[in-house]
């Protein structure tokens, strides 16, 4: 059960006429944020901490595939600003308990023509950062927003070192994260974190992505990124009935990496949980080699030209492995390490193009699971497969036959070919459309 500790300290929702600036600044002052329209009625925002920029002027807009763009020649009409305290119990997660306090202005602004749209931005500010989204009315004139691309930019005050991973290249998010200057950066996914040569410490990234294509970011010039909406193969990058929100954007600034890896911002951002009592829910703590792989000291791959180094790499891996285990198997009874991962178990697994010779009827040539001290430790195994989105392979595997028939199920339990799985153990296949339990 969630609780939630609120305290409102205060709202009001003023016309233009009434305001003197649209500024907001974080609880504890430090960090002071601007919105407005340009000369040319193009809506920005500003960044500042402790005085000194840290996003200069960045513009807001959008293009749309079957509308005039929304990018110039708007006005402010009103604001609304608020100061909010709450504290709120998570579910599950490395803290129980998670404090929002931020200070809230919300702009709208209008289009100064016969269509008269109108976008609202939200600016919420943090101690540690601030997050941002832009809010869409229904529209009479309209009723359908097609997204092209978002116009969003973050105008870094200023250069740095960047440590990132490209976006849109094939291997999507498994890329090592590679350090170059701010204004070096080419296209890169989310979050990308930066320290500015001021020594101050910045993140990017989104809250709250739900019905919305996910933001890379695309340097422009200089220290000038954009935000570059994911593809669509239906042409524009998002299709909304109605009114509608985009996910937050996020800038968490701190002045050294503790205060980035601490920050909730993200999590005060996203939407509270909706799905009532998670009681049933048991996290667990994972123990493996996965990332043996990452670092080319262990592999999924088996065949004539590489079974050498396959067998030297794998049986370093599962010794370290088996070591490992030994070494936390006094740790059994720690609440939730009750689960242990097996990847790659089976003959043919593992990354593409194995995958259309996986079967789930062998197991994998260098599999010793008596060596990695499974048995004596207790621990719940599940064994995991990835189906590269191959899903008419998998279908025929889990098709008439069924997963008991493939595996070979035999009085409550089942193998996989000399692996004796019990049946309490699960096999997971995911990547794809299944989650098998047994």
């Amino acid at each position: 059960m969630i609780r939630h500790i609120a305290l409102l300290l205060g709202a009001s929702l003023l016309p233009i006429s009434a305001a003197q600036a649209e500024t907001v600044t974080s609880p504890d002052g430090r960090i002071k944020v601007t919105l407005d329209a340009d000369g040319e009625g193009i809506p920005y925002y500003e960044v500042a901490r402790d005085g000194v920029p840290v996003i200069t002027k960045s513009n807001l807009g959008f293009n749309f595939t079957d509308a005039d763009p929304m990018r110039r020649n708007f006005e402010v009409v009103s604001f609304r600003e608020e100061a909010h305290q709450s504290s709120w119990e998570q579910p599950w997660g490395e803290r129980q308990w998670v404090q929002d306090f931020h200070n809230e202005l919300a702009v709208t602004f209008r289009q100064r023509d016969t269509s008269a749209r109108e976008i609202t931005v939200r600016m919420r500010v943090f101690d540690d950062g601030m997050g941002f989204r832009i809010e869409f009315p229904e529209s009479a004139s309209q009723p359908v927003y097609r997204i092209a691309d978002e116009l969003t930019e973050f105008n870094i005050a200023g250069d740095g070192t960047a440590w990132s991973i490209p976006a849109g290249d094939w291997n999507r998010y498994e890329y090592l994260y590679q350090k170059t200057p701010v204004s070096a950066l080419s296209t890169v996914h989310t979050p990308v974190t930066m320290v500015m040569d001021n020594g101050l410490h910045l993140s990017f990234h989104e809250a709250a992505l739900v019905d919305y294509s996910g933001m890379w970011l695309k340097r422009m010039d200089g220290t000038r990124l954009r935000a570059l909406l994911s593809p669509s193969p239906r042409g524009p990058k998002v299709i909304r009935e109605g009114a509608f929100t985009t996910p937050w954007r996020t800038i968490q600034i701190a002045s050294n990496p503790k205060g980035l890896f601490e920050s909730n911002i993200i999590l005060n951002l996203n939407e509270p949980n909706k799905l009532g009592d998670v009681s049933w829910f048991t996290p667990h703590k994972y123990i493996g080699i996965w990332w043996e792989m990452h670092l080319d000291a262990a592999t999924w791959g088996i065949g004539a030209q590489d079974e050498a180094v396959t067998r030297v790499r794998r049986d370093r891996a599962q010794q370290e492995e088996a070591e490992h285990r030994q070494r936390h198997g006094a740790r059994r009874s720690e609440p939730g390490l009750a689960e242990q991962g097996k990847e790659g178990f089976e003959h043919g697994g593992g990354l593409l193009p194995c995958l259309l010779r996986l079967h789930l009827r062998d197991a994998h040539l260098d599999l010793r699971i008596e060596e990695v001290g499974v048995r004596h430790l207790h621990f719940r195994r599940q064994m995991r497969a990835e189906t590269g989105a191959e899903a008419a392979h998998f279908l025929r595997l889990f098709g008439e036959g069924g997963i008991g028939l493939q595996l070979g199920v035999e009085g409550g339990a089942f193998s996989v070919g000399h692996l004796a799985v019990e049946p309490a153990d699960e096999i997971v296949v995911f990547r794809g459309w299944f989650h098998k339990r047994l």
